[in-house]
């Protein structure tokens, strides 16, 4: 269960640094995390966020000693390859969770979406991680009610991500993954605690 004293104005922020770290490894992409981390790191924070917008520092400067072509090839092993005939660690969360036998249905959060204005600028199905924080994150910044940002957390974020982040800390063979994975499951367990 959520624990709402834990969202705060920086929660969506956080949400939408990890969502990015994990499935943009461009280059380019540096500035726009050190422009995030320096939003975190102006607000407001109190001792257990300063935790989390510490981590966040150690990813950007994880990003920034790993090599593009490193960051792309790893990129590739873990979300995208399917020489072993799977893909060791799916960015969508029906596919991630079929590897365990379980089932997900996202056609309610379309019409969470579409009841509180949420547009997604991705092409990509609303499954995708990506997506899901987006949304989680939005509905945090929205200040809906508690049960529903209990459900949609529930359903859509601690259901599979912290176990998605396990995957992807032993699968990554570099250190920035390991960081974003590591950061993005002690947030949400922070979230829950």
């Amino acid at each position: 269960m959520l624990f709402h004293e834990n969202i705060t104005p920086l929660t969506p922020l956080i949400l939408r640094f990890y969502a990015r770290c994990l499935v943009f490894p461009y280059d380019e992409m540096n500035y726009e995390l050190q422009y995030m981390f320096r939003m975190a790191e102006r607000s407001e924070i109190d001792s257990e966020e300063a935790v989390h917008v510490e981590q966040m520092l150690n990813v950007v400067n994880q990003l920034q000693g790993e090599e593009t072509k490193e960051l792309r090839d790893d990129f590739v092993f873990m979300f995208t390859d399917t020489s072993s005939g799977r893909v060791l660690c799916p960015i969508y969360a029906g596919d991630f969770l079929a590897q365990f036998a379980r089932r997900y249905d996202f056609s309610g959060l379309e019409d969470i979406c579409y009841e509180h204005g949420f547009l997604s600028d991705s092409d990509e199905p609303m499954d995708n991680i990506v997506n899901l924080l987006d949304v989680f994150a939005f509905l945090c910044e929205q200040q809906v009610d508690e049960e529903l940002l209990d459900s949609v957390f529930e359903e859509h974020i601690q259901s599979w991500i912290p176990t998605f982040c396990d995957s992807v800390y032993k699968a990554s063979n570099i250190n920035y993954y390991r960081e974003v994975a590591s950061g993005l499951r002690e947030y949400i367990l922070w979230l829950c605690s």
